[in-house]
């Protein structure tokens, strides 16, 4: 969730304050509005959600605790002459290139997470439809949902009604139907109808985007005390080693 914090600081620093309108579904937005929107920072624009990158993924598997205190010991053990000694460094690189190799293969996986598809979307701009890509869109538009599209952003129906299918992000296999006031959740899907809907949550913001930020955020995992206790130990340990290690050289 720190990660999640933390991109939502950085919308909120992008954005500037303007008024919610309560837009007529037969105009929409007039096209002056929309770039006003636009420049404020109200845009359905894709999100970059956190994550390490490929170096960082490399320095936090190389540069650990026990590899540190390892490379010391080798250290010690090389300069006394005993190389042999120092086979135990295959066992810490082998665990080094797993490591690498399973955050590698999880970041890949992560980077094709992706709830919202829908590149282009149907929008009323000055009392007419067109086609735009959905990044265009911003707060307060007017959009046109029917059978098969894609909700690529928070929004509540202003006009008609669909059955939509959320199980993509509830869980819920069955369609709901959806009529004028009713929220639409981005993510979800319309089965059937036609409806006219007033975005109310964009970018960032939107219910699917959120999801996509948390699964995405890079988390420690939580440990037992038990497991915090045990490494607590092992550091000590590893902290009474390292003189020993010097003294062994030096004799």
């Amino acid at each position: 969730m720190r990660a999640l914090r933390k991109k939502n600081v950085i919308e909120e620093d992008y954005r500037r304050p303007v008024a919610v309108l309560e837009t007529d579904p037969e105009n929409g937005l007039s096209t002056r509005q929309a770039e006003e929107r636009a420049r404020a920072g109200w845009d359905n624009r894709p999100i970059e959600p956190p994550g390490k990158t490929v170096g960082q993924i490399v320095r936090s598997n190389i540069f650990t605790y026990f590899n540190m205190l390892f490379f010391f010991l080798a250290i010690c053990v090389i300069v006394v002459g005993k190389w042999m000694e120092a086979m135990f460094l295959g066992v810490v690189f082998a665990n080094i290139l797993i490591g690498i190799g399973q955050e590698l293969k999880s970041k890949r996986t992560l980077d094709k997470l992706t709830l919202l598809t829908s590149p282009k979307g149907t929008v009323v701009r000055d009392g007419r439809e067109r086609q735009i890509l959905t990044s265009e869109l911003v707060r307060d538009d007017i959009v046109v949902f029917s059978a098969g599209s894609q909700i690529y952003a928070d929004a509540v129906v202003v006009s008609g009604e669909c059955s939509v299918n959320e199980a993509l992000i509830t869980g819920e296999a069955d369609e709901i139907k959806k009529t004028p006031g009713a929220e639409l959740l981005s993510g979800s899907f319309v089965v059937s109808g036609v409806c006219r809907a007033r975005l109310t949550k964009v970018g960032a913001d939107s219910y699917a985007n959120k999801l996509t930020l948390e699964a995405k955020a890079s988390q420690p995992p939580k440990q037992s005390e038990m497991m915090r206790s045990l490494t607590r130990l092992v550091q000590i340990i590893g902290i009474i080693i390292i003189p020993l290690g010097v003294l062994m050289a030096a004799t």
